[in-house]
C-alpha cells in the first residue's frame, strides 16, 4: 500500500480543480489528470508499508484531528515524468515570487 499524509478538498475546491482540468484538456494536454474524487494536496509522500492494521489505526487518529481554516493560493503547475499533473500552491500569497500568465 503507498502511504502518504494528504489534505483533501471540499465539493466546491475540487469543482474549480475540474474546471482547470477541463482548460487542460481543450488545449489538448496529453498527461494524466486526476480524477475529481481523488483530488488531493500531498504533504508528505512515506512509500509502501504492509498493511497490518497499523494503517487503519492512523488514519483514524488523523481524521480526528480538528478542521484548520486555511488558505492556499494557486501559484502555477507541472507535470510530472509520467504525465501526471500538479499544482503548485503557497500559503500566504505575498509569498509568490512569480509570474501567472
Amino acid at each position: 500500500m503507498r502511504l502518504f499524509y494528504a489534505l483533501t478538498f471540499d465539493d466546491a475546491v475540487q469543482e474549480e480543480i475540474a474546471q482547470l482540468q477541463e482548460l487542460l484538456r481543450a488545449q489538448r494536454y496529453r498527461g494524466r489528470l486526476v480524477r475529481q474524487d481523488n483530488l488531493h494536496l500531498t504533504l508528505d509522500f512515506i512509500g509502501e508499508v504492509k498493511d497490518d492494521g497499523k494503517v487503519e489505526i492512523l488514519k483514524q487518529q488523523l481524521l480526528g484531528l480538528p478542521d484548520m481554516p486555511n488558505t492556499l493560493t494557486l501559484a502555477g503547475f507541472g507535470r510530472f515524468k509520467q504525465g501526471l499533473v500538479w499544482a503548485r500552491v503557497v500559503e500566504d500569497p505575498s509569498s509568490i515570487n512569480c509570474s501567472l500568465i
